[in-house]
């Protein structure tokens, strides 16, 4: 794959997962999921769509077509291992009445071959379930396509087995994790002391963990990487470093060469640099399983994407008239344990002619309340509330 590339598609998703931390939970995201779903709309669009799009993700409008092949050519490459369950998947459903430019919707079959259906939630849901080996089931609801014309979605799936795997008689079944705010959670730690990838410097600790691996694809592994500072502006440090300084991140897992950010030393503009190197270490590391929902929009809009969430005329090769992004959302299913790893992601981007605001009632001065039978309409009990009593 272009190196370019890779540290274009890393430096959105360490921006885009800057945007989402937050102190009370965990957050996380597949980037490659939610760039290839961005970037299927993004091929709708033109103007001052195009513009933001080409902002946010970080391709020159006149290379549109080829951000587009190249991030189909990232699936068929992460498909290449075969000791790893790997599958990507795109698909599009519309409104029966809304009508899509041929031209478009061609470049997706093409381009994404992406799946066409109806607006309907059993074929949607039964889409996202098998892509994503059964992790999401009945992911749409029917107020998601309320107002809805158009839904785009991409599954991604991935499960991996540790080339040495930890030893459950090791794993401590009661032990501590320290969250953001303060809080001690209890977990089961895993451990082991091994060979394996490590690096240290003043900022972080990191170690990298193989993965079982077959052809010459890639080599997944891994990383776990530990501020040395507690609380959340450590974290957002780092991966501040990341995305304003990619190649550094490249270098970091491909151990291409020095390797992560420094704190400290060479002047503004400058990073120095730890190298790793294989040694013995005493890693402890939690059991988890992680089930999230992000709604993405706050997110995107900082990052420049602002003018795609109102009607305009600029999604014109999707569709002639006035068309919006009404919401964009990500679901991920990340669980590690003893054996290894297991994700699933799922990007949905709906598509609406005009902003769908939900109403609001605030009861807040005198109101009338009753009491009634729904059946004959008789009424119970009337009041008018002007004064609340005892709360």
């Amino acid at each position: 794959m272009d190196p370019a590339f890779v540290d274009l598609v890393n430096r959105f998703g360490f921006q885009l997962l800057s945007l989402t931390l937050d102190p009370d939970k965990s957050t996380g995201i597949c980037a490659t999921n939610i760039y290839h779903c961005l970037s299927m709309v993004a091929a709708g669009s033109k103007d001052e769509n195009l513009a933001a799009f080409s902002q946010a993700l970080g391709f020159d409008v006149d290379a549109l077509n080829e951000t587009l092949q190249r991030t189909v050519k990232v699936d068929t490459y992460c498909k290449t291992n075969s000791a790893v369950e790997f599958s990507a998947a795109s698909s599009i459903w519309h409104r029966k009445d809304f009508i899509l430019e041929k031209a478009w919707l061609e470049r997706m079959q093409m381009t994404f071959h992406a799946t066409i259906g109806p607006l309907e939630l059993q074929p949607i849901n039964d889409f996202i379930f098998r892509e994503t080996k059964g992790k999401f089931k009945n992911l749409i609801q029917s107020g998601d396509l309320a107002g809805t014309v158009l839904m785009l979605i991409t599954c991604l799936y991935f499960k991996a087995k540790w080339q040495n795997p930890f030893d459950k008689m090791r794993t401590v079944r009661k032990s501590d994790f320290h969250t953001f705010n303060g809080k001690i959670l209890p977990c089961a730690m895993m451990s082991k002391v091994d060979r394996m990838e490590y690096v240290e410097d003043e900022l972080m600790q990191a170690c990298f963990l193989p993965y079982q691996s077959e052809g010459n694809g890639p080599q997944w592994k891994a990383a776990v990487i530990l501020p040395k500072q507690d609380g959340i502006d450590a974290m957002r440090g780092i991966m501040t470093k990341f995305s304003e300084r990619p190649e550094l991140l490249t270098k970091l897992l491909t151990g291409s060469g020095p390797n992560t950010p420094s704190s400290s030393g060479p002047p503004t503009g400058q990073t120095s640099m730890a190298t790793s190197r294989t040694q013995k270490i005493n890693l402890s590391l939690p059991r988890f399983s992680l089930q999230l929902h992000l709604d993405l929009k706050p997110a995107l809009v900082n990052l420049g994407l602002g003018p795609t969430f109102k009607p305009s005329d600029d999604f014109a090769p999707i569709s002639t008239g006035p068309l919006m992004i009404s919401r964009v959302t990500h679901d991920l299913f990340l669980e590690v344990n003893e054996g290894g790893t297991e994700m699933a992601a799922v990007t949905v981007v709906a598509m609406s002619r005009s902003v769908q605001l939900n109403p609001v009632m605030r009861v807040d001065r005198p109101f009338l309340f009753l009491v009634f039978d729904a059946v004959t309409g008789l009424v119970l009990c009337e009041a008018v509330v002007n004064t609340l009593g005892r709360p």
